[in-house]
């Protein structure tokens, strides 16, 4: 009976039980706002119907079964929120027609299966959140083409194989967080075309190969955790370039020779973490020596050494591995 209603803000209250399928039926809706209530039972199909609607919010309720394929024709969406839930099943493809959207959270649901090569038309998206789900496969390559993603958060989640080297296409990326997933082989050079990066996290993988030392055009850098993988070889000292670094988790990894003195440039770096590896200290007459002076405990073999130093204005915390 409100077939001219375009806004329907429900947010914030103690609704419980089904959302009524006969929503589908105000197709002049462009809002829909049911976030942060005790809402329960699945998402009535019926919700494709509204083909205005520019936003859907339903996050943080206790909503179960799968995401409805009739949402795919709500081409006009511009934001849709569905992450604090109980969703399951696979991601449908036809989201991937969501063409206008610029926000997607599916995030902290139980959604499993792959990633659709889909989700490549997403020409819009600036914010695509899928973590903390059961999500498998490889990262799509489609994933690349998504010109204007400033965040890509996948972490937690089960997903497998490279980092694909095409995310190097995606120049507006601020934040690329792919931990806790079991992503493998080495990191492809091609990131180093992302200029405005500002915060890279893929610990708790199984990469492996040698740091490419084309991460130090990542100038915008502020965080870089690789900690928690198979890497080897040596730090390369073109990470010195990243003057706006305040974080950089190396530790149990498999890297080997000299900390490079270039760290020592790092004038923003408020911790770092090289633990776990097998580093030999630079020459004692170097500032990064210096700055290594006050080291507590024995560097014997295998020993791992905490090293707490003031250093330019900032204090750093430093975990080395001496063989």
């Amino acid at each position: 009976n409100l077939a001219s209603l375009q806004d329907l803000s429900l947010v914030q209250n103690q609704f419980s039980g089904a959302i009524p399928p006969e929503l589908g039926n105000l197709t002049n809706l462009e809002y829909l706002r049911l976030r942060n209530n005790h809402l329960t039972g699945s998402i009535p199909p019926t919700l494709g119907n509204l083909t205005n609607l520019r936003e859907l919010e339903l996050q943080t309720n206790s909503l179960t079964g799968t995401i409805p394929i009739e949402l795919g024709n709500l081409t006009n969406l511009e934001v849709l929120r569905m992450q604090s839930n109980e969703l399951s099943g696979t991601l449908p493809s036809a989201l991937g027609r969501w063409s206008n959207v610029r926000e997607l959270d599916l995030s902290q649901n139980h959604l499993s299966g792959t990633i659709p090569s889909s989700f490549g038309g997403l020409s819009k998206v600036q914010s695509l959140f899928l973590q903390s789900n059961e999500l498998s496969g490889t990262i799509p390559v489609n994933l690349g083409y998504l010109a204007k993603v400033q965040k890509l958060y996948l972490y937690e989640n089960h997903l497998n194989g490279a980092i694909p080297a095409n995310l190097g296409n995606l120049a507006d990326l601020q934040e690329l967080l792919l931990y806790d997933n079991h992503l493998s082989g080495p990191l492809p050079p091609e990131l180093r075309d992302l200029t405005n990066l500002r915060d890279f996290q893929a610990q708790n993988n199984t990469l492996s190969g040698p740091l490419p030392p084309e991460l130090g055009n990542l100038t915008s850098l502020e965080i870089l955790y690789l900690d928690h993988n198979r890497l080897e070889g040596t730090i390369p000292p073109e990470l010195g370039n990243l003057t706006n670094l305040e974080e950089l988790s190396l530790e149990y990894n498999h890297l080997s020779g000299d900390i490079p003195p270039e760290l020592a440039q790092l004038s923003q770096l408020f911790d770092i973490r090289l633990g776990h590896n097998h580093l030999v200290v630079p020459d004692a007459e170097s500032e990064l020596a210096q700055f290594l002076d006050g080291v507590n405990g024995s560097w014997g073999a295998d020993t791992q050494t905490e090293i707490t130093r003031n250093y330019l204005p900032l204090i750093i915390s430093v975990r080395v591995m001496v063989p």
